[in-house]
C-alpha cells in the first residue's frame, strides 16, 4: 500500500526527490490588472520594500496582480517568491497585501496577461522555500473565492 499525498497534484514528496514522471496538475495563475513603469528610486506596496534602482538610468517595470493573501498567496512571497511572466522566470516586487500583489514584468507586459504563481514553470518546493514554508500549505492555503477549473 502506498499513500501518494502531494503527489497527487505532481509535486515531489520532499524537495529533492526524483520527479519520477511527476508532472505538475496544478496551476496558480493570477491576470494583470495594471503595468507601471517605475522611475529609478520610485518604490511599490506598502513600506515601499520595493524600489527601483536609484543608481541606474533605469526604470523598473511592474505588473499589479489580482491576487493576495485573500486568495491564499502568501505575505511571506513578498520580495522573496518567484513567478512565470511571458515566457519567463521573474520574481515579486513589495508586500502581498490583501486583494494584490506585484511582479517585476517588462515594456512587452500588457493588462490582462497571466502569470503562474505556481505550476510548470515555477516549481511548488521553491515557492514554499520563498515563503518559509512547505508546498503543503501553499497547497491547502488556497482560499474559496479562487476560481477553479477542471479540464
Amino acid at each position: 500500500m502506498a499513500r501518494p499525498g502531494i503527489s497527487l497534484y505532481g509535486v515531489s514528496p520532499w524537495a529533492d526527490a526524483p520527479a519520477r514522471g511527476l508532472e505538475a496538475v496544478l496551476t496558480v495563475e493570477a491576470p494583470v490588472v495594471a503595468v507601471h513603469r517605475l522611475a529609478p528610486g520610485e518604490s511599490v506596496g506598502y513600506g515601499a520594500t520595493f524600489k527601483a534602482h536609484a543608481r541606474s538610468n533605469e526604470s523598473a517595470w511592474i505588473a499589479t496582480l489580482a491576487a493576495g493573501y485573500a486568495d491564499g498567496i502568501h505575505r511571506s512571497l513578498g520580495n522573496q517568491g518567484f513567478a512565470w511572466l511571458g515566457g519567463r522566470p521573474t520574481r515579486f516586487a513589495g508586500v502581498v497585501s490583501m486583494d494584490l500583489c506585484a511582479v517585476i514584468a517588462n515594456e512587452r507586459t500588457k493588462v490582462g496577461d497571466w502569470v503562474e504563481l505556481w505550476g510548470p514553470h515555477v516549481d511548488a518546493w521553491a515557492q514554499a522555500r520563498a515563503a518559509g514554508t512547505i508546498p503543503y500549505e501553499l497547497l491547502t492555503s488556497l482560499s474559496p473565492r479562487v476560481q477553479r477549473r477542471y479540464d
